[in-house]
């Protein structure tokens, strides 16, 4: 059976499409309801249509473009979700109007008629509902209510005499009881629609006719074959602990102009093993840095300096798919060379086509290629120096090795000694009073349907000179994280403190996501923290915003995956870290065979986190919203390996720091639910350990000044 998924630029079409080729065996065509494709379909070719959900209202074109039409002209059967379903209501003349209360990321029982799409479904049982417009006033003649809630609202809706259903929660969410049963209902209803007009399924005709026909629509990318024109080998030798990497970084790498180091400073079993670092300094390295506005991607070796007029994503894309690379199957980590660095946040303008970004203050990307890297195992206490050699360069590269593994068992040990700190005072990009207002203005757009969750951020500013690397120790040691970060780029330096993973891809293509939506601090004693946690397990708000964004990446990573590879095994689980508690779910899934690393990260970036649902929408309207910027803060940094592995961040818990200032990136999920002091305190809380290193760093730099004075 071949069913047509109209796309309304929802950021949940992908679980339809999933759940319904698992069903079938056949993946559905997904079409954008304002492309001309559909028109060009031949009917013949397919057997049902479903009307995807999405932002907006039904009456309104730019947001439901194509329904009307088909659902008053088509004669296939039709499943409408949400938007799809207020279409339907709309198109004979029902009545699309805000709801009393939205409802966005919650489960709400609801009963139903036992219509035949509700078959082996119990009544009542609970779904998922994402939604401020709701079908209200006089039921059209043609329809018949088929589902509501307990207060009355109508949840599903049946056509009489045509084959034509709508349903305005969603099936697909992971929060939703029956959601493949009502599917599979679907299609069975679709089966006994042809046999009763005494038909073959209009697929099968075609499948007949012509064997080798292939569809009009293929989702995913396809990626070239390589064929690997630079032939490169790994060595390595393997050294038991002779100092903490921070002494390391500080005493082998922190001298050159760029230099990186990707920091698991907290380590959890199974998550955050091991850390890299490295520096512009072998025979291959290079750096790459990328501007959006000029799409422009420049290289620099040495002192050879080119440009490309193509993305970073083409550029990476094209350098990993011209090396061969030997790889060592012994070494225990994914990364064996390759690129380590960051995507800023505007790149959406690259990746979903968002207009009128604004210039960030720093390069959209920038990514240095690694020959020569330390790699530290801290759950066997010990790390590995690496080189990623071509012939020509074997002789030096073996004597790096050997060079630096004397240096590692010289490494003087430095241990953090940070002193109390001192108060400090920023100011906010926007005023708190002006963003308080902004977060008014995305509760209002909620309410009116154009979004389900706006992930609003801002900006702490603060003037003054720091050691970058120092401040960072200092962070580190206030705020450990699995997924931090030091990266220094001629005058610019990220201190990051992340928890957040946005994706890692292994070496066997399973990839993951491990989003975070929810925060509270931590108590001030055992019996106040566990208060918090509980609190954070419980917290409508806070499961309603995390849903959202965990049905979120099951759709992106849905676009990218294998049929039924995607899985959630962790779902809103409390992490308890130096300040914060945080509540975290992990997402799962394995890569198409045509897919390669890098198209992944453009489908799915930027995380979302850091954008809300429905995505595209979401970030149109913070464009308006913020009025500056991102830049790094709530993009991705991390490493893409030689081998096809990915590790990436989300940059949260950061500072981008300059030579006269420090910027530190806050925000959080608007939601239906939210109150706008709380939301404000929120991003005060998100700010505090950064802060506090912040402090420590001008005490100590006050401290040695007076030593040396």
């Amino acid at each position: 059976m071949q069913t047509v998924i109209i796309d309304h630029y929802d950021s949940f079409t992908y679980n339809l499409f999933q759940l319904i080729a698992e069903i079938q065996g056949v993946e559905p065509w997904v079409i954008a309801h304002d492309s001309d494709e559909f028109l060009q379909l031949d009917p013949s070719v397919y057997d049902n249509i479903i009307l995807s959900p999405g932002p907006g209202h039904p009456d309104n074109s730019h947001d439901f473009k194509i329904g009307k039409s088909i659902i008053l002209n088509s004669d296939k059967p039709i499943l409408g979700v949400c938007l799809g379903h207020q279409g339907i209501f709309s198109a004979f003349g029902g009545r699309v109007a805000r709801a009393p209360t939205p409802m966005h990321g919650c489960v709400s029982t609801i009963s139903h008629s036992q219509d035949a799409l509700y078959h082996s479904i119990p009544t009542p049982f609970q779904v998922m509902r994402y939604h401020s417009l709701v079908c209200t006033g006089a039921i059209p003649v043609e329809l018949e209510i088929t589902a509501w809630t307990q207060d009355g609202l109508v949840m599903g809706l049946r056509h009489l005499h045509k084959p034509i259903w709508g349903i305005q929660y969603h099936p697909e969410s992971i929060a939703s009881e029956y959601g493949r049963q009502l599917l599979v209902n679907f299609q069975h209803l679709t089966a006994q629609y042809y046999q009763h007009r005494r038909q073959k399924l209009p697929s099968q005709i075609m499948l007949n006719k012509q064997p080798n026909a292939k569809p009009p629509y293929q989702p995913g990318p396809l990626a070239p074959t390589p064929n690997g024109h630079d032939s490169y080998t790994i060595i390595s030798q393997k050294h038991p602990f002779h100092a903490n990497p921070a002494s390391v970084f500080q005493q082998v790498f922190a001298q050159y102009p760029s230099a990186v180091w990707l920091d698991s400073s907290q380590v959890v079993p199974g998550f955050s093993r091991f850390s890299y670092m490295g520096a512009l300094q072998g025979p291959l390295a290079y750096q790459l840095s990328y501007d959006a506005h000029s799409q422009t991607t420049t290289r620099i070796q040495g002192q050879n300096t080119t440009s490309f007029a193509m993305s970073i994503f083409a550029y990476l894309k094209q350098a990993l798919l011209s090396i061969s690379i030997i790889t060592d199957p012994n070494l225990p980590f994914d990364f064996q060379g390759g690129f380590i660095g960051y995507f800023g946040y505007e790149l959406n303008q690259v990746t979903a086509s968002i207009p009128d970004t604004k210039p960030a203050p720093h390069p959209d990307a920038q990514w240095l290629f690694l020959d020569r890297f330390i790699a530290f195992d801290h759950q066997e206490q010990c790390c590995y120096v690496v080189a990623v050699s071509s012939q020509d360069h074997l002789a030096s590269n073996t004597a790096w090795l050997q060079t630096l593994s004397q240096t590692l068992q010289d490494i003087i040990e430095v241990q953090p000694c940070p002193l109390p700190p001192y108060p400090v005072q920023g100011t906010w990009l926007q005023a708190p009073a002006d963003y308080k207002s902004r977060i008014q203005d995305c509760l209002d757009y909620i309410d009116a349907g154009e979004s389900y969750e706006i992930c609003l951020t801002n900006k702490l500013q603060f003037s003054c000179q720091i050691d970058p690397f120092r401040y960072y120790i200092n962070l580190r040691h206030c705020h450990p994280a699995p997924h931090a970060a030091f990266f220094k780029f001629s005058d610019l330096a990220i201190a990051c403190s992340s928890m957040e993973r946005f994706l890692k891809i292994d070496r066997h293509r399973k990839i993951e996501a491990k989003p975070i939506k929810g925060t509270l601090p931590r108590g001030q004693n055992p019996d106040e923290d566990q208060q918090f946690t509980r609190a954070l397990q419980v917290d409508i708000k806070f499961r309603s915003e995390h849903l959202m964004i965990v049905d979120l990446l099951r759709n992106d990573l849905g676009k990218i995956c294998q049929i039924g590879s995607v899985a959630v095994p962790s779902l809103m689980q409390v992490e308890t870290y130096a300040t914060v508690h945080q509540l975290v779910s992990r997402i799962t899934g394995q890569l198409r065979t045509n897919v390669h690393g890098i198209d992944c990260i453009q489908h799915t970036f930027p995380g979302g986190s850091m954008t809300g649902a429905p995505k595209i929408r979401t970030m149109t309207l913070l464009n308006q919203f913020e009025t500056q910027a991102r830049g790094i803060y709530s993009g991705s940094l991390g490493y893409i390996s030689l081998n096809g592995a990915i590790d990436l961040n989300i940059v949260i818990r950061t500072a981008e720091i300059t030579p006269h200032q420090i910027s530190i990136g806050a925000g959080g999920a608007i939601v239906a639910l939210s109150d706008i002091e709380q939301e404000f305190e929120e991003i005060v809380l998100k700010t505090r350990a950064l802060q506090t290193a912040l402090g420590v760093t001008l005490h100590e730099q006050d401290a040695l000044h007076l030593t040396i004075t």
